[in-house]
């Protein structure tokens, strides 16, 4: 029952209890008032005397009951306060704008302030559809009064919003149904997608740019099979050379265009079979047209795979070279064509001697090493090299020269480069080797990686961020679940054992009816139940307790430091530590104890200003490993330090989060201490000790 509804009824159940003792007290007092009283007069006053001792007695039973109710209701606040000031504390939190809604805005967090620009004031002050792009308006809004009316399920759905500062920002925004403040309201939800629509849509241009480029070379076969070799598309070039239009070849094995001879000997399938093997297969050999004309041809195929390595289909190129005599002619264009691809690649070119001596780059080169065209043609390319890589580079061409063999792989490396202002940058190369009038040259195709190898700090980053926090959460949660289960435990075991109690006292009495026996030993079975119902409760949180084994605590600083360092840097915060080289071992459940060095070190962090310093530190001393942070922050006076672990008591105007708490009761179950030492203006030092073993004697006692 909700708690109005209690209060709504606390008139009824007094009524029923005054009307309940006046009718049990009438009947016995009036019993006992025709067996011993006689006469009128005395049974007149006793009359009155009944009266008074009944107003006094259901006096009493009514302070106690009414002030019992009290303090229920009291206790009943205080959690549902409580239990609100965690709901604000996540929902402020969290990365995805949250909102209540009805025909206005009736609530919104700091994400969405963040992704509309409005303020929390100005939000609760429009309308939701305000916010909504005119060209997605009424459908959306549509959708959301039907929603709210009951008439349509939860709804998800993407489309644009208006910040305040007039930009368009795709959202995918998911609502649902709730009571708020006893009326139904819409719970949304939106996360900002522009970025991805943005990316899709690239992508998609870039695929149909991509087809169309495709289609409009005549002068390759270009054609794509399905892993069982069958034409599923193919290019102009493909129908021109072959003379078949694509409606006449979609589904036909590719080993149509096979001779006789080639196919009795398996060739069509050698080389889908090679090319699943080594990634690709190129040969050359006779071609049969339509009209059973035949060409010699040139075909590469390729085995097409997607991320996961697995095999979606072949792409063939094939190029007619029956016309040797016209080498010069395709040569002279295969340069030019080679030449256009070179100065509009966004890759870096260089080809050298066996020298080492740069005779051909392209304009990439300056983009990504910042030397022009002429800066680098002639000079021995280790310019473009750190120191590190210059001896072992110039030692793998010799080697090459003298025995054909390449000491690293030449189809993909990543190295460093050294750009012209003196900066290392990050590449992909790939490298090619070719003779010409007897000598080598070295062809290496470069690629700067930066873009992605930060997207790829980026990406493991907030993996890793999003890990701690759904840990940090679970952990919270379990211990917030155990915590009301134990005090539920011990509501109901008191109740039970004074069940059990007076219905043993009750049974003790003589003379009581058969029909009152039994329903006192149905009580007392009930009185058992509950009291075996709690110690089932409390074996079921006992086997959810954590298991403890040896750990590296500097594995676990070092890991935890790798996620809070990022935030540190967007703070310009400097982060110090001093950990051993040597491991320091620990019995410890890993989980936990990460997660309270995850909340320490991102307190620090938090209470430091901008351009400060947190220290890290751990060591062993005396059969112990400690552990200490300490901060740059504005410090705290000794009665704060004091209260500083109390659970109903907030260290937000230090800058530290409500997380204390928990983070000694961790401390506490691995038999540790916690020290804190700060004072105004001197920063703050949170020392943690731990034992390297436990005691037998603590074990014993169940402290595991």
């Amino acid at each position: 029952m909700k708690k109005t509804d209690a209060r709504k009824n606390i008139p009824l159940i007094i009524s029923i209890i005054y009307a309940g003792a006046g009718l049990v007290w009438v009947l016995i007092a009036n019993a006992l008032l025709y067996e011993y009283i006689k006469g009128v007069r005395v049974f007149a006053e006793s009359e009155v005397l009944k009266g008074w001792i009944f107003v006094l007695l259901t006096s009493v039973l009514i302070y106690f009951l009414a002030r019992r109710y009290i303090r229920t209701f009291q206790k009943s606040e205080r959690v549902l306060r409580e239990s609100e000031e965690r709901f604000q504390t996540l929902v402020e939190r969290t990365s995805s704008a949250i909102f209540i809604y009805r025909q206005n805005m009736l609530f919104a967090n700091s994400t969405m302030e963040a992704l509309t620009g409005y303020s929390r004031e100005e939000l609760t002050r429009m309308s939701f559809g305000d916010l909504i792009d005119p060209e997605f308006r009424a459908e959306v809004m549509q959708k959301c009064e039907a929603f709210l009316k009951g008439f349509q399920k939860p709804e998800k759905c993407e489309f644009k919003i208006i910040r305040k500062d007039g930009q368009l920002r795709w959202i995918d925004f998911t609502t649902s149904l709730i009571n708020y403040y006893g009326a139904p309201a819409g719970l949304g939800t939106a996360f900002d997608i522009t970025g991805q629509k943005e990316a899709y849509e690239a992508l998609r241009k870039s695929e149909e740019r991509y087809r169309l480029v495709v289609q409009s070379v005549s002068d390759y076969e270009i054609f794509v099979l399905d892993t069982e070799g069958c034409i599923v598309a193919w290019n102009l070039g493909a129908e021109k050379g072959k003379g078949y239009v694509l409606e006449e070849v979609i589904g036909e094995p590719h080993s149509i265009f096979f001779t006789q001879k080639d196919m009795e000997a398996g060739l069509p399938q050698k080389e889908l079979d090679i090319a699943r093997r080594d990634g690709h297969f190129e040969d050359e050999g006779w071609r049969v047209r339509k009209d059973g004309s035949l060409f010699w041809a040139n075909v590469v195929t390729t085995a097409m795979r997607d991320e996961k390595g697995e095999l979606k289909g072949f792409s063939k190129v094939i190029r007619d070279i029956t016309r040797r005599k016209a080498a010069e002619d395709l040569l002279r264009e295969s340069e030019e064509r080679y030449r256009i691809i070179l100065e509009t690649a966004s890759d870096a070119v260089i080809t050298i001697d066996e020298d080492s001596r740069a005779v051909l780059v392209n304009r990439a080169v300056e983009k990504i090493f910042g030397y022009k065209e002429e800066e680098v043609l002639g000079r021995v390319i280790t310019i473009l090299m750190p120191e590190r890589y210059k001896a072992a580079h110039l030692a793998a061409i010799k080697r090459y020269i003298e025995t054909g063999k390449a000491v690293v792989n030449w189809e993909y490396r990543e190295i460093e480069g050294l750009r012209k202002d003196g900066t290392e940058v990050p590449l992909e190369i790939s490298y090619g080797v070719f003779r010409k009038d007897g000598k080598f040259f070295f062809t290496g195709i470069a690629r700067d990686r930066t873009e992605r190898q930060q997207a790829e700090k980026e990406k493991k980053y907030k993996d890793m961020l999003e890990r701690f926090n759904e840990e940090l959460e679970t952990v919270v949660a379990e211990r917030t679940l155990s915590l009301m289960a134990l005090r539920l435990a011990d509501q109901v075991r008191g109740p039970a054992s004074i069940i059990g109690l007076a219905g043993r006292k009750l049974e003790q009495v003589k003379g009581i009816s058969p029909d009152l026996r039994e329903n006192i030993s149905m009580i007392m079975e009930e009185g058992q139940k509950l009291e075996a119902m709690v110690r089932d409760f409390q074996s079921l949180l006992k086997a959810r307790q954590p298991v403890f084994t040896y750990q590296d605590i500097n594995g676990i600083i070092r890991g935890v430091l790798e996620v809070v360092k990022r935030e540190a840097e967007a703070k310009r915060v400097e982060i110090t530590d001093r950990l051993p080289g040597i491991p320091l071992r620990i019995n410890a459940q890993r989980e936990l104890l990460r997660m309270a060095v995850f909340s320490l070190l991102r307190n620090a962090v938090e209470a430091t200003p901008e351009g400060g310093r947190v220290i890290i530190s751990a060591y062993a001393e005396k059969g112990n490993v400690v552990f200490s942070v300490s901060d740059g922050g504005p410090g705290m006076p000794k009665e704060a330090v004091e209260k500083l672990f109390d659970p109903f008591y907030s260290a937000r105007v230090y800058r530290f989060g409500m997380g204390l708490p928990l983070i000694k009761q961790i401390i506490a179950e691995h038999l540790g201490q916690i020290e804190v030492d700060s004072a105004p203006g001197a920063g703050t030092t949170f020392k943690i000790i731990l034992p390297v073993r436990w005691m037998q004697k603590a074990l014993r006692a169940g402290s595991v």
